[in-house]
C-alpha cells in the first residue's frame, strides 16, 4: 500500500489529504500561472480563470475583466477591445491632444489609472 500524506498548497493555503508519496516527495497537482514572470503553482483550488481569447490558466491577479463575463490576459487585451467595442465609439479623437477614445479606454483597461493627457478626462 503506497504512504499518504497531507500536503498544503503554498499558494492558497488549502489542505489536500491522502497525497501520494513518491520517493521523498508528496505533491499536488498544480499548473504554473501562465503570465509571463510569475512563480505561482495554481492547484486546483486556487483562484484562476482560464483567459477567454487564449486560454490559458492564470492567477486571478492578473484577469482584466472586458464586458459581463468577458475576462482576458494583458497579452489578449487589444484584439479583444477591437473585436468588442465599436470602432465609431473608439474613433472619436479629443479635440486638445487628438487621443482617441481606443486609446483612453486601453490605458484604463491597462489598469494605469486615468489617461496622463490632462484634456482627456472626457473624450467626447
Amino acid at each position: 500500500m503506497p504512504r499518504t500524506t497531507t500536503v498544503e498548497c503554498a499558494n492558497c493555503y488549502t489542505t489536500f489529504n491522502h497525497i501520494e508519496v513518491h520517493g521523498r516527495e508528496a505533491v499536488i497537482p498544480a499548473v504554473r500561472c501562465f503570465y509571463p514572470g510569475c512563480p505561482v503553482e495554481l492547484c486546483p483550488s486556487c483562484e484562476q480563470f482560464a483567459c477567454d481569447g487564449c486560454g490559458h490558466a492564470m492567477c486571478d491577479t492578473h484577469r482584466i475583466p472586458v464586458t459581463g463575463d468577458l475576462s482576458v490576459c494583458l497579452a489578449c487585451l487589444p484584439d479583444c477591445l477591437d473585436a468588442v467595442l465599436p470602432d465609431e465609439a473608439l474613433a472619436i479623437q479629443c479635440v486638445g491632444c487628438e487621443a482617441t477614445r481606443r486609446d483612453v479606454e486601453r490605458a484604463r483597461n491597462l489598469m494605469i489609472g486615468m489617461p496622463t493627457w490632462a484634456c482627456c478626462q472626457e473624450v467626447a
